[in-house]
């Protein structure tokens, strides 16, 4: 389902962007493709 899909991408992403924060990547540039609730989430799980 679209809601499936959707949690298996917010979750590779936090995952992903939590490896590059980890690793002291300055900054991390996120397209919201209008879904900022999406982005919200990670940002969240990571900051």
């Amino acid at each position: 389902s679209n809601a499936e899909i959707t949690e298996i991408g917010v979750r590779w992403c936090i995952a992903q962007s939590k490896e590059l924060h980890e690793a002291g990547v300055p900054a991390i540039h996120y397209y919201t493709l209008g879904k900022a609730r999406n982005v919200a989430e990670i940002v969240r799980a990571v900051y």
